[in-house]
């Protein structure tokens, strides 16, 4: 199935993107991507679940990308807590 849901940009344009999903009966989507993508879905506000899934090798470094890119926080205070965390 494929659903066009980017802006004119090529972004995803969650609101629309997601009207579709739930006129299909579409109840939950899973994000799999790279720092924008999932970056994009925080600022949405659409995330209620994060899987974090760690490779067995570490190559960062200060010019690393992080793995959620975004708008971000400017402040610790409204940074996400994530809750009900296993291991």
């Amino acid at each position: 199935m494929f659903v066009s849901g980017a802006d004119d940009k090529g972004h995803v344009a969650w609101p629309e993107l997601l009207q579709v999903f739930a006129e299909r009966n579409i109840s939950s989507l899973m994000i799999e991507g790279g720092s924008s993508l999932l970056g994009s879905a925080f600022d949405a506000g659409i995330v209620d679940e994060v899987m974090v899934f760690v490779a067995p090798k570490v190559i960062g470094g200060k010019e690393a990308m992080s793995p959620i890119a975004g708008v971000g926080k400017s402040a610790m205070a409204d940074a996400l807590e994530l809750a009900e965390l296993t291991s």
